[in-house]
C-alpha cells in the first residue's frame, strides 16, 4: 500500500430505546471508519475499517453505492495500511461493487470469510470471479444480475449461500462445488446439499429437459427460478417441493412425475398432489385454452401466476382458489361450472390478482347473481351465464 487519503466519517452509533428516546450504543461497540486506499497499482478502493478488530470490509467509492466507480479490473489486497495501523481485509461488504456495469475481473484475497448482500449485484461485464478457500459465506443476492457469469466454483469451506445469491445470472450454466465440502455438493452443474437429497439451485442458464436425480427428496425455494429448461421430471422419491421452486421459470413447459411418487402425480404437465385433489402448478410456458379436470377441489397459491393460457375451464368440483392463482395471467375468458362460487381472497390477494378484469367470466346460469356478489368474483365486470358464451 502507498498512502490512504479522504478520510470520509467515523460512527457515533444511535439507536432508539423502547420509549422511542435516542440512546448512545454501549462503549463496547466496534469503532468503524470508511476511507479511500490506493493501491499499489494505483486503483483507490473503500473501505470500512474496524479499528477495535484492525479488520477491514470492502465498500463502494462514492457517497453512496449509486454512484459506485469501480471498473475494468480490481485487486483487493489481504492487508490494507490505514493510519499506520495494518487491517485485515475480511468482508467484500454489502453493495461494495453495485451497479458497476464496467467492471471485469475482480481478485479476492483468501482472507475475505463473507461476500455481502448486492456484493457484485449488476456487474453486468464481469466474466470472472474466483471465490476464495475462505469465504463462509455468499449472502442474499451477492451476484445478483451478473449477466456473463457462465460458471461459478464454490470452496468446500462455504457454509452458506443464499438460494438468491446467483439470481438473475442468466448466463450461468454451471455451479462446481470443490471435494471436501460439509455442506454442499454438485452434479452436472446443480447445486445440491451434501447428501444429494435436496436440489438446491439449477443454474438459470440450463436450458432443454432435466431429469432430476433419484436419490432427491426435496426441491428448493426458488431451485428453477428464472431457468431456460423446458421439462422437468421429478423422481418417486421427492417428497417436498417449494410453492416457489418453479418461480418465474418462463420457458417450463412440462412438469413429470415419475410414478410411485407419494404425495405428486402429474397430467399433462401440470403438478398435482397424488390424490389430484389439488393442482400445484402450471409450468409457466404453458399457451393456449385449459381445462382443469374434474375432481380438483383446490388450486395453490401461484399455480398459473404469469402463465401464457388464454382460456381456463374450472370443474364443479373446486371449492377454493389459492392466493394469487392466476395472477398476471394473460386471460381472455374464464369459464366456472360451480354452482357455488370458489372461495378466493378479497382483492390484493386474489386469485385473479392482476388479470384484466374487463373479460368475460361464464358461469352456471343460476349463479350468475352469486358470483356478482362473491369475494374476488365481484371484481369482473361481465359475469355471464355459460349459455351466452
Amino acid at each position: 500500500m502507498k498512502r490512504f487519503f479522504l478520510t470520509i466519517l467515523s460512527f457515533t452509533l444511535i439507536a432508539f430505546n423502547s420509549a422511542g428516546q435516542f440512546a448512545i450504543v454501549p462503549d463496547d461497540m466496534p469503532a468503524i471508519e470508511k476511507a479511500l486506499v490506493v493501491n499499489d497499482d494505483g486503483d483507490s478502493i473503500g473501505y470500512y475499517f474496524n479499528i477495535d478488530e484492525k479488520t477491514a470490509s470492502v465498500t463502494y467509492r462514492g457517497n453512496n453505492f449509486y454512484d459506485n466507480e469501480y471498473s475494468d479490473s480490481i485487486v483487493i489486497p489481504k492487508e490494507v495500511k490505514y493510519k499506520g495501523e495494518t487491517y485485515l481485509v475480511t468482508k467484500i461488504g454489502d453493495n461494495a461493487f453495485e451497479g458497476c456495469s464496467k467492471l471485469t475481473n475482480v481478485s479476492i484475497p483468501n482472507s475475505v470469510t463473507k461476500i455481502g448482500r448486492f456484493s457484485f449485484r449488476g456487474c453486468s461485464k464481469l466474466t470472472n470471479v474466483t471465490i476464495p478457500d475462505n469465504v463462509k459465506e455468499i449472502a442474499w443476492r451477492a451476484f445478483m444480475a451478473c449477466t456473463n457469469l457462465t460458471e461459478v466454483t464454490i470452496p468446500a469451506n462455504t457454509a452458506t449461500i443464499n438460494d438468491e445469491a446467483f439470481m438473475k445470472c442468466s448466463a450461468l450454466k454451471s455451479i462446481v462445488v470443490e471435494k471436501g465440502s460439509q455442506n454442499y455438493c454438485s452434479e452436472n452443474g446443480i447445486l445440491y446439499d451434501k447428501s444429494k437429497t435436496t436440489l438446491l439451485k439449477c443454474p438459470e442458464g440450463k436450458e432443454g429437459e432435466l431429469i432430476i436425480p433419484n436419490g432427491v427428496k426435496k426441491i428448493h425455494q426458488n431451485a428453477f427460478s428464472n431457468c431456460k429448461i423446458t421439462e422437468v421430471t421429478i423422481p418417486a422419491n421427492t417428497v417436498a417441493i417449494d410453492d416457489e421452486a418453479f418461480i418465474t421459470c418462463s420457458t417450463l413447459k412440462s412438469i413429470v412425475v415419475e410414478k410411485g411418487n407419494p404425495n405428486y402425480c402429474s397430467e399433462d404437465g401440470i403438478l398435482y398432489d397424488k390424490s389430484k385433489t389439488t393442482l400445484i402448478k402450471c409450468p409457466m410456458g404453458k399457451e393456449g385454452e385449459l381445462v382443469i379436470p374434474n375432481g380438483v377441489k383446490k388450486i395453490h397459491p401461484n399455480a398459473f401466476s404469469n402463465c401464457k393460457i388464454t382460456e381456463v375451464t374450472i370443474p364443479n368440483s373446486l371449492i377454493e382458489i389459492g392466493r394469487y392463482s392466476f395472477s398476471h395471467c394473460t386471460l381472455k375468458s374464464i369459464t366456472c361450472n360451480c354452482a357455488n362460487p370458489p372461495a378466493m381472497y378479497y382483492k390484493y390477494e386474489s386469485g385473479f390478482y392482476g388479470v384484466d378484469k374487463n373479460i368475460p367470466v361464464y358461469v352456471p346460469s343460476k349463479s350468475v347473481a352469486k358470483y356478482k356478489n362473491a369475494v374476488g368474483w365481484n371484481e369482473f365486470k361481465n359475469i355471464l351465464p355459460i349459455s351466452a358464451k
